[in-house]
């Protein structure tokens, strides 16, 4: 069999993910259009700073450095928007 649904393994690894009564899951995190909203400035925030901090020294370490700075940027706006919006 080439696809199975999500087994309850993934629930070991990722805490934040939940049940929901139909067996599914769900992210415990605030998934509003204002959660959305952070999460992009703060990924385009992070990866233009990530590429303005390297940039100088070559286009691939500039792009590895934005990558970085794009997923810390996301997760700052997620955190900026838990602890905002609750």
């Amino acid at each position: 069999m080439l696809w199975r649904p999500l087994s309850r393994e993934i629930f070991q690894f990722a805490p934040q993910l939940k049940r929901d009564s139909l067996g599914g899951s769900e992210l415990t995190q605030p998934q509003g259009p204002m959660s959305k909203l952070l999460t992009l400035v703060g990924a385009t925030l992070g990866g233009a700073i990530g590429w303005w901090l390297r940039a100088g020294v070559g286009i691939m370490t500039a792009f590895i450095v934005s990558v970085a700075g794009t997923g810390a940027g996301i997760d700052a706006g997620r955190r900026i928007a838990e602890g905002v919006l609750g």
